[in-house]
């Protein structure tokens, strides 16, 4: 009777311990064996060349091209009259172009304040200071822009969006003229040949006789006159 007890005894202790050992083993098989099925992967377009206005991650100001000619903004320089913490200083010279975003800047050494034109970065100063052509708009961004512009972003990064001649086909002729024999004119043609191949050619020249007069010769001086063109 004693031997009996003794053996369920052991059988009682035994049979938890095999179970486990059981459970463990189906444990590791069932991973081997198991079918894992993915949710299909959703790809987040980066903020750089997509991001809608209002879920951008900063501050940011898009100036347009009506406004660029309701407010007669020829280049860089014309935005500090509109864009909030942007001031662009005229030294008299286009070779040099500081900017500034929340007063901080650049004079002598490399820009802390990036420039791109369709997306293509201008890291030297003296390339600043450009007459607009054919320009769709223009995105001032506030703050650190280097994790995702490189370089010469410290303060912040203006982005300005040419025309493309795929969305944008015609003749355009602008002229002007004021005081100090002040005048202008551009001329800019955009032409779609078929669904791949398009293309576009714009000029523009301005000129005056300087805001200043020799009081000893009785001539003006500091007269500037301005070419360029792009396609």
């Amino acid at each position: 009777m004693k031997k009996l007890l003794l053996l369920l005894l052991i059988a009682t202790e035994a049979l938890p311990v095999l179970a486990r050992i059981d459970k463990e083993q189906s444990d590791r098989d069932s991973t081997i064996y198991k079918n894992v099925n993915l949710n299909e992967i959703e790809v987040i377009s980066s903020p750089k060349s997509e991001t809608r206005f209002f879920e951008f991650p900063g501050s940011i100001s898009i100036i347009g091209e009506k406004k660029l000619e309701r407010q007669h903004i020829m280049s860089l320089k014309g935005l500090s009259s509109i864009a909030p913490n942007l001031y662009i200083p005229d030294y008299g010279s286009k070779l040099i172009s500081s900017i500034y975003i929340r007063g901080i800047g650049s004079r002598i050494n490399s820009p802390a304040v990036g420039l791109n034109v369709d997306n293509v970065p201008y890291l030297d100063k003296s390339s600043f200071d450009f007459d607009f052509m054919d320009i769709e708009k223009i995105e001032i961004l506030r703050g650190p822009q280097g994790t995702l512009y490189g370089r010469n972003t410290m303060a912040g990064l203006i982005n300005i969006y040419t025309k493309s001649p795929f969305d944008y086909q015609g003749t355009k002729i602008k002229a002007g003229y004021g005081n100090h024999n002040t005048w202008n004119a551009a001329l800019s043609h955009s032409h779609k040949i078929n669904e791949y191949v398009a293309f576009s050619v714009s000029g523009k020249y301005r000129k005056n006789d300087g805001y200043f007069k020799n009081i000893a010769t009785g001539k003006n001086s500091g007269s500037t006159e301005v070419a360029g063109g792009r396609a």
